[in-house]
Parts: structure tokens; C-alpha cells; sequence
């Protein structure tokens, strides 16, 4: 359940249509099905919830508008005979507070997600420095890689998996010496990569 969370954080378009259709699905419910029911206030934090994730990118003004509009729609369709403007006020923060622990948690998934690609983008040119004969090998073998995943209609997820596997496939150049690399002969016992590495560790 938790793969499939996060597999999620990569589409907030997904979070933006579940917003509206929990919202619009929260007042109908309030309106003609269960009158004078709060058991359904849960409803309104997924909707909070929801907008945050999907409009995490938005400004700060636009967020808190929405928000408040999810707390005035709870408050008014949700009946409480103690309820007042301090309740609202309580309400209002509670949302305000869940909708920007979730735009925080979203805005950092994504800059994981960009770290990881800046970071595979570095190795992929430490290795096209190492090995000039191959210089964008790895980026055309990613790009052939990717062409055929999408011919093959493999979901995106797996998609971005086959293009990274490419861009890093010759990765292991980065740790055999450049005069072993670039050696225009036949390579001889003692220049093989793994005797290499073997009297590395030694």
C-alpha cells in the first residue's frame, strides 16, 4: 500500500482530480444523504489532504484559499449546536496546519526525486570524461532504451527505471584507470577490470 502511495506522489494530477471529486462527493453527501450526520467530517481532511498534494506547487495565497473554502464548507454543512467562530477559527488552523505538513512533505519528495536525476546526470558525465571513444553513448543508449519501453507501452514508472539503467549502464568505467580504458591493444591478465580491482583492494 505504502509502494503504491508514493508511486502516486509522482502524478499530483491525480491528487487535484481526487480533491474536486471528494469535495463535490462531501457536499452532496452533507445536502441530500445523511442530514444531521458528522460522521463524515474525515470527508474534509482528505480533501485537505488531497489539495495540498496536488497543488503543492501553487502559492502560499491560493492554498490557504482553498483551504479555507474546504473549513467553511465543513463548517456549514456539518451541523454542531455549539459551533461559533472560535470553532471555525480552531478548524481553520487544524486544516491550515494539515495542508502545509503536506505541501512540505510533497515539495521535498520532489526535490528528492530531483537530487536523484542530478546526481545520476553528474555520474553519467563522470563517465563520458573517462572515456572520450563513448561520449553520449550512455544518453543514446538511454534514449534507445526509452524509445522501446514506450513502444512496448510499459507503464512511466518503469519507463523512467529503463532510461536511468541506461544513462548508468557503462557506470562501472568510472572505476578502472584511463590508460586500461583507452588501451589500444588487447587487454593482458594484469589489465583486465577485475585484476584491477582485485590489486586495488589488496
Amino acid at each position: 500500500m505504502f509502494k503504491l502511495f508514493t508511486r502516486w506522489l509522482n502524478y499530483p494530477n491525480f491528487f487535484r482530480y481526487s480533491f474536486f471529486i471528494v469535495l463535490i462527493l462531501s457536499i452532496i453527501i452533507n445536502i441530500f444523504m445523511i442530514e444531521n450526520d458528522d460522521n463524515f467530517y474525515i470527508l474534509y481532511i482528505f480533501c485537505a489532504i488531497f489539495l495540498e498534494i496536488g497543488f503543492y506547487n501553487r502559492s502560499t495565497w491560493f492554498i490557504a484559499l482553498l483551504t479555507t473554502l474546504v473549513v467553511i464548507c465543513r463548517s456549514f454543512l456539518i451541523p454542531d449546536p455549539s459551533y461559533n467562530i472560535i470553532s471555525f477559527l480552531i478548524y481553520l488552523l487544524t486544516y491550515l496546519l494539515i495542508a502545509f505538513i503536506s505541501v512540505g512533505l510533497m515539495k521535498n519528495v520532489q526535490k528528492v526525486r530531483e537530487d536523484n536525476f542530478e546526481l545520476t546526470k553528474a555520474l553519467v558525465n563522470a563517465l563520458d570524461s573517462r572515456d572520450p571513444y563513448t561520449l553520449h553513448h550512455s544518453k543514446n543508449v538511454a534514449k534507445l532504451a526509452l524509445t522501446m519501453a514506450e513502444k512496448l507501452k510499459l507503464s512511466k514508472d518503469l519507463c523512467n527505471v529503463i532510461r536511468i539503467g541506461g544513462l548508468l549502464h557503462d557506470i562501472g568505467k568510472i572505476g578502472i584507470p584511463k590508460h586500461i580504458l583507452t588501451k589500444p591493444g588487447k587487454l593482458t591478465d594484469d589489465t583486465t577490470p577485475l585484476r584491477v580491482l582485485q590489486n586495488r583492494l589488496k
